[in-house]
């Protein structure tokens, strides 16, 4: 088990879909509640998921479940589109990756490459209307569940009695909440 892993709890307070483009950086262990998506534009990395190590290279797309603990390192370097998709965006498909999920690693590379132009469009207008950048999600997120097989949907054990106290608070939080509760 790793000794620092960070909560990005700014992410699931933003409440949007937060889309940008991401090179040179590492990216050290985290989680937080949304489903992250990236688009490797040029260049490579090396991720860990939830304790399994991934390779991913030009139009690869690395999709990361809700709350699954990742970091990201050049290898040697890289260039992607990142997708964070919050929760209120993700209604139309939570139910589903509650049970099932992507595949870490998605390389198709020809297939990702028709998809590319959604983050892209995403990435180059981040103040278009909450509507429309929903629809591209709902497109992206479609195509991607038609086109790969889906997976059984886990997290991480030492994760998951953060997770439901995360969840307890959201749903108690105009109460008092004790320690004991």
């Amino acid at each position: 088990m790793r000794k620092n892993i960070c909560y990005e709890s700014f992410h699931d307070k933003n409440d949007q879909i937060t889309s940008f483009r991401c090179a040179h950086n590492d990216t050290g262990a985290h989680f937080h509640r949304c489903i992250e998506i990236l688009y490797l534009i040029d260049g490579a990395i090396d991720c860990e998921i939830n304790d399994v190590q991934y390779h991913a290279d030009k139009d690869d797309i690395v999709f990361i479940r809700s709350c699954n603990i990742h970091e990201i390192k050049a290898s040697p370097d890289y260039e992607y589109s990142v997708l964070i998709i919050e929760k209120r965006f993700s209604d139309d498909f939570a139910n589903l990756f509650s049970t099932q999920t992507l595949p870490p690693l998605l390389n198709d590379k020809s297939f990702n490459q028709s998809l590319k132009q959604f983050f892209v469009f995403l990435e180059n207008n981040p103040n278009i209307s909450s509507i429309i950048k929903k629809g591209y999600i709902n497109i992206i997120i479609g195509n991607l569940l038609d086109h790969y097989k889906s997976i059984p949907a886990t997290h991480s054990p030492q994760i998951a009695m953060l997770i439901n106290v995360l969840n307890y608070i959201d749903d108690h939080y105009k109460e008092q909440i004790t320690l004991g509760d």
